[in-house]
């Protein structure tokens, strides 16, 4: 592992036993420094504390104690160049979605694949450090809003991502699956998807 990603403070926000279980040993073992809080409440009041050094945040999307916008808005106040990555049920894709709009970096679905999720803790600490979200390798996720008010299609989100993930690994499509915690099947059918309304606009 890069000196860059070494004993970096990693936070943890998450009642799921297992889950702090799972990612404490996880990013132990590639030598980051894991800080554990069962309690949004409480994190958010640690986070109060500029004496602490957090590097990166993850957060179960499904908080006891209030909304997951309302955790990282209060969050954004007292660390507001705190990257936060939320991990979600995939039912819940559309809060998912609203919390990057929001200012969350990423958001990973469940169940968690542990190197998916380390991936997206080591771009965000990357961009985080270089000041800037991915614009910079080519992904310009735009969230503004439209004319009429109303976000992006959540499809049109979707098919962006693999767009530039595919684009990433050079056109690697296994390579692209795996990065991205599908299958290949799905991969090549969203890729179809996405042909055929090139063709129809065409």
């Amino acid at each position: 592992m890069s000196d860059m990603y070494t004993n970096k403070k990693l936070v943890v926000v998450t009642a799921d036993l297992s889950l702090q279980e799972s990612l404490s040993v996880y990013f132990k073992l590639k030598s980051y420094d894991v800080f554990v809080y069962s309690d949004a409440d409480l994190a958010l009041k640690a986070a109060q504390n500029q004496d602490l050094q957090w590097d990166l945040l993850v957060a179960d999307l499904e908080l006891e104690q209030m909304s997951e916008l309302q955790f990282a808005e209060s969050l954004k106040a007292s660390k507001p160049n705190l990257p936060i990555i939320f991990v979600a049920a995939t039912h819940l894709v559309e809060r998912a979605v609203q919390t990057i709009r929001y200012g969350a970096y990423d958001c990973i679905f469940k169940p968690i694949h542990l190197p998916q999720l380390l991936v997206a803790v080591e771009k965000a600490l990357y961009f985080s450090k270089a000041g800037s979200k991915e614009t910079d390798s080519g992904l310009d996720m735009d969230f503004t809003y439209k004319i009429d008010n109303s976000l992006p299609s959540l499809q049109s989100v979707i098919q962006k991502y693999i767009e530039f993930a595919v684009q990433r690994n050079g056109g690697a499509k296994d390579r692209t699956a795996r990065e991205i915690g599908i299958d290949r099947k799905t991969l090549y059918k969203k890729i179809k998807m996405a042909d055929a309304a090139v063709a129809v606009v065409q």
